[in-house]
């Protein structure tokens, strides 16, 4: 499967501590890195169709909805980036100094482990974290989705009597 050289990424959230904001990202599939690069005002509508929209306002065009029940996702989603490697032994995540108050690590606090994985508390939680949270989320299952196809592609080829290498 062919991925795309970059996701442009849009996230516009409100509804949290602080100003609402709309936060802009670019995924690059092929290196499997996320960066975070800028915070701008809150704008929930499609401005530029090579962005993906992330959006936790209904009523929006939006290619991807953040619910509220999505934020424990999220943050599992933030931890396993920022703790993942690349292939090629960078960082999966990088968030920009100039928004650095919006990494959420500051106000997630691992309470406790249990046999389902870590328990979380999340204090003074604001637009610009959840805005990482729900990119973070979105990259997870796109890169989930990737790794479905580029299996059924090898299935396929496979099956099809073409040589596949692990």
């Amino acid at each position: 499967m062919n991925k795309p050289a970059a996701v442009f990424i849009r996230a516009a959230i409100s509804g949290y501590m602080g100003e609402p904001v709309t936060l802009y990202g670019l995924y690059a599939p092929d290196r499997d890195i996320l960066m975070i690069s800028r915070l701008t005002a809150f704008e929930p509508s499609r401005k530029n169709d090579s962005y993906t929209l992330i959006t936790n306002k209904k009523g929006h065009a939006h290619d991807y909805f953040f619910s509220d029940q999505l934020i424990m996702n999220g943050v599992e989603a933030f931890y396993d980036r920022q703790n993942s490697k690349t292939q090629k032994g960078g960082v999966a995540l990088k968030i920009d100094p100039v928004v650095a108050t919006a990494n959420p690590i500051s106000v997630i606090e691992r309470d406790s482990l249990d046999a389902n994985g870590w328990k979380y508390r999340l204090s003074d939680l604001t637009n610009s974290h959840v805005a990482v949270l729900a990119t973070c989320l979105y990259v997870s299952n796109v890169a989930d989705i990737s790794q479905t196809l580029d299996m059924a592609d090898d299935l396929s080829n496979l099956m099809a009597g073409h040589v596949v290498t692990i």
